[in-house]
């Protein structure tokens, strides 16, 4: 009996998923490579936001974002596609390289402004068991959960 106890323990044990840690200087390194991707309109006088959405850079200047971020942006030439890096203190505008929107991604590149990025470094290989992954979303309620309005 207690044999057949150890062998489940032993079985559980290298079954159960493993916790994985990353190092905070890895974390951010990676938050300097992720930008807010923004749609803007004008009236003119003032610039408004129509949408937004997360992209991360894949070079200093190009991005990668989902295409139904700049969808809006791509029906409506009036309207510009903006790059706000994580820290918020400059941004540029940038215009579509490439969008599928089958696999609902597209390539962004700033087209106007001085802003560099840091690109993350993705690989195109498995290394053995990357562990789980999860993703959020804040559909335009983030800067409403913040308080922030457009000149924040």
């Amino acid at each position: 009996m207690g044999r057949i106890f150890t062998f489940f323990a032993v079985l559980l044990a290298l079954l159960a998923p493993q916790s994985a840690w990353a190092d905070s200087a890895d974390i951010d390194a990676a938050a300097r490579g992720v930008v807010r991707v923004v749609i803007v309109g004008t009236d003119g006088r003032e610039v408004y936001p129509v949408s937004h959405g997360s992209g991360f850079a894949v070079s200093p200047t190009q991005i990668v974002t989902n295409a139904h971020v700049i969808r809006e942006a791509l029906q409506d030439d009036t309207l510009r596609i903006g790059v706000v890096p994580s820290e918020g203190d400059e941004a540029a505008y940038a215009r579509p390289i490439s969008v599928s929107p089958r696999n609902d991604l597209a390539l962004i590149e700033i087209s106007e402004g001085a802003l560099r990025l840091a690109p993350l470094t993705i690989s195109g290989s498995l290394v053995g068991d990357m562990g789980e992954v999860s993703a959020v979303g804040y559909p335009m309620n983030v800067d409403r959960a913040q308080g922030l309005d457009i000149g924040d």
